[in-house]
């Protein structure tokens, strides 16, 4: 989370595959650093999370990143309502 009282930006940071763990996550704390909120996650099977990777399953976990960043929105008013970006890194 960003430091101040809001409201920030946020992206929703995709990483590519393969791909090492420094790869998005350097990003993203920089991005944070610089007053955006950063939601960013594992694909299933890949950096020691569970489950199996595959296509499919990246699906998935990509549609429940986004669903977890509009349950976070919802709950927060320190997030812009107009803007969303997302980042696609590979």
């Amino acid at each position: 989370m960003p430091k101040g009282e809001g409201p920030f930006p946020a992206v929703v940071l995709l990483k590519g595959f393969p791909s090492k763990s420094d790869d998005v996550l350097g990003l993203g704390n920089r991005l944070s650093n610089a007053g955006i909120f950063v939601l960013t996650f594992h694909y299933s099977g890949t950096m020691g999370s569970s489950g199996k990777f595959s296509f499919e399953n990246a699906q998935k976990d990509i549609a429940a990143a986004f669903a977890g960043y509009a349950d976070v929105k919802r709950s927060s008013d320190r997030f812009t309502t107009s803007e969303k970006l997302i980042l696609f890194l590979s």
